[in-house]
């Protein structure tokens, strides 16, 4: 998008999405507020799980103990990720996590 390095030195941005540019003071981030949740509830890394597809998630896949990207995730999402799972038409963060419960 031309409107990301425009804003550069002023927002934080990043495309979520083919019509949508995410701009954020330069310290918001998924990942910011998955560590804040985190330290908040006294939950572990290793306790959670995120999922993800566009560049607005990457700081969350990185701060979450196991992460999904969807199989239409852009690649910064899927190399950030510790793994890939079926998208939206197939379910896959239902069956993911129905999975984990059953585990249970």
């Amino acid at each position: 998008s031309t409107l990301i390095p425009a804003w550069k030195d002023r927002v934080k941005s990043c495309m979520a999405g083919d019509e949508w540019v995410d701009f954020m003071a330069p310290s918001v981030d998924k990942g910011n507020a998955l560590s804040f949740l985190q330290k908040y509830l006294g939950i572990e890394k290793s306790e959670t799980m995120a999922f993800g597809d566009n560049n607005n998630d990457v700081g969350m896949m990185l701060a979450a103990g196991e992460s999904y990207a969807v199989e239409n995730a852009v690649e910064e999402v899927k190399k950030a990720a510790d793994f890939l799972c079926p998208g939206y038409s197939e379910k896959g963060v239902y069956k993911i996590i129905k999975n984990l419960i059953e585990v249970y």
